[in-house]
């Protein structure tokens, strides 16, 4: 995924989120759950562990 130029890692399983969040941001992209980009979509601001 870095390699295309992604700069997160949508996540749809809570879990698997728990399971590779820290390995996807080690890799240098930025780990969020699917409904959390929804709220970014409409101007939300969701509370992402690790980003404020």
């Amino acid at each position: 995924m870095v390699k295309s130029g992604a700069r997160f890692a949508v996540f749809n399983c809570p879990m698997c989120y728990v399971a590779l969040a820290e390995r996807t941001a080690k890799a240098g992209l930025m780990p969020i759950l699917v409904s959390d980009l929804c709220r970014l979509a409409v101007g939300e601001m969701p509370k992402i562990p690790g980003r404020g």
